[in-house]
Order: C-alpha cells, then structure tokens, then sequence
C-alpha cells in the first residue's frame, strides 16, 4: 500500500460521496453493468471497495470500467489517479 493507492482510494471515496451513493449503490448499478456485459469481473462488491477506497488493492480493467461508469467520470480519470505521483 502506497501514497499513491490511498491518494487513489480517498480521491473515489470522495467522488463516490459527491454522489451520495452508498457502498451498496455501487454494488447494485456494478451488478447491472456486469449483467449487461455479461461478465462478473465488472461487479464490485462493498469489501472490495472499502479495500480500493482504503488504498490496500488497486482495481483491476474491469472494476475502473464500473466506477467511472456509476461515478460518471472518463475511465481515464480513475486510471490517472493510479498514475499520479507524491
């Protein structure tokens, strides 16, 4: 876990609050994107946000698809906050 990753993970929190959405929210519209891409990779479950928002895992291809998705954000966005340094 570095500065970067918690940067990363306080940065989606943030937004996700913005949104008022709670972990479960997430949850629920990442199980409608799987669904409609027929894929489980793209689910993200409250355990594993808490670990992103946390800083302790990155999310994978899938998961940053999902986020940018609910948080109506560029994929782009998410994928730079993994990108930026000190």
């Amino acid at each position: 876990m570095g500065r970067t990753e918690i940067r990363a993970g306080r940065r989606l929190r943030e937004l996700r609050e913005s949104l008022a959405l709670s972990m479960n929210n997430v949850r629920d519209t990442s199980v409608r994107i799987a669904s409609t891409r027929k894929d489980r990779r793209f689910i993200v479950v409250p355990s594993r946000l808490s670990e992103i928002e946390r800083g302790f895992t990155v999310p994978n291809i899938f998961r940053v698809y999902t986020l940018a998705r609910v948080y109506r954000v560029a994929m782009q966005k998410v994928m730079k906050l993994y990108l930026e340094s000190g």
